[in-house]
Formats: C-alpha cells, sequence, structure tokens
C-alpha cells in the first residue's frame, strides 16, 4: 500500500521522480505510474487501486498537469474518496489549480523550490505518526482479545 500517490503530466516526470526517490530515502512509499507499474499491468486498473490505497495524493499542479485529462481523473478521484491533495505548484497562481483543489492550501514554489523539502518531511512525519497509532492500536486490540480468550 503506497502512503503517496504522485499525481502528475507526464512534462514533470523528472520532478515527480526525484520526490519519489526523496520519500523512498526517508521511509514513506510513493507511488508513481510510470516507475511503479509492472510491464504488462492494465494502467488503469493500477492507478486507481493505488489511487485508494494511498493516504495522500501529492498534486505537482504544473500548468500542462493542470490541463491533463488524466490528471484531473485523479483529481477527480482523490476528491471522490475523500484523500488529503496537496497541490504544488510552480508556474502560476493557486487560483489557477483546476475545480474544487482550489479549495486545497497549496504548496507554492514560484520563488524557489527550497520550500517544498520541509513540506515533504512534514508528509512524511504525520504519516510515520499515523502508522505508529495504528501499530499501538492493534497491538492493544490484540491484547484485549488475548485477555477476554484467558479469562474464559
Amino acid at each position: 500500500m503506497p502512503d503517496i500517490f504522485i499525481s502528475h503530466s507526464t512534462n514533470d516526470r523528472e520532478v515527480a521522480k526525484e520526490i519519489q526517490d526523496y520519500f523512498f530515502k526517508n521511509g514513506a512509499s510513493a507511488f508513481l505510474a510510470p516507475f511503479s507499474i509492472e510491464v504488462g499491468t492494465k494502467w488503469s486498473n493500477e492507478i486507481l487501486s493505488n489511487l485508494k490505497q494511498a493516504r495522500v495524493v501529492l498534486f505537482l499542479a504544473s500548468k500542462v498537469a493542470c490541463d491533463s485529462p488524466y490528471v484531473n481523473q485523479e483529481l477527480g478521484a482523490s476528491l471522490m474518496l475523500s484523500k488529503k491533495i496537496v497541490p504544488v505548484i510552480w508556474d502560476m497562481p493557486p487560483e489557477n489549480l483546476p475545480g474544487w483543489v482550489k479549495d486545497y492550501q497549496a504548496v507554492d514554489l514560484r520563488n524557489g523550490f527550497y520550500a517544498l523539502r520541509p513540506v515533504l518531511d512534514s508528509i512524511i512525519k504525520k504519516l510515520k505518526l499515523d502508522k505508529n497509532r495504528e501499530g499501538i492500536l492493534l497491538m492493544l486490540a490484540i491484547g484485549f482479545l488475548a485477555w477476554l480468550l484467558l479469562k474464559e
């Protein structure tokens, strides 16, 4: 299950790959279609499956990406699935984001990409905290079930 789904235009593939690599290096899994889908796999099924499983959608919102029908399908599905969407812009103002994505706080990199790393680190930190909480809850549930079984 990927932690992050990276929605992007193929024109932004190099930036997307650098971000995916950064997530991997820091303990988070990131789905990036051209690099995450195995040869011979049906793209649409794999994209939708990974989008459903991801906790966060990182939308690399370049002008080209905002005009892409495929990216807009991913965003529409993200909205319908109530995903946390993090738009990242660098070549346009936030008000040019498509549709309802305008309602999400964007990471504005128009003054430089230096602001991206703290955002990525924040996403990774939150994902790790969520996983730790889930692990603790699972251990508590197992402990409670064991207690119930031993009680009888």
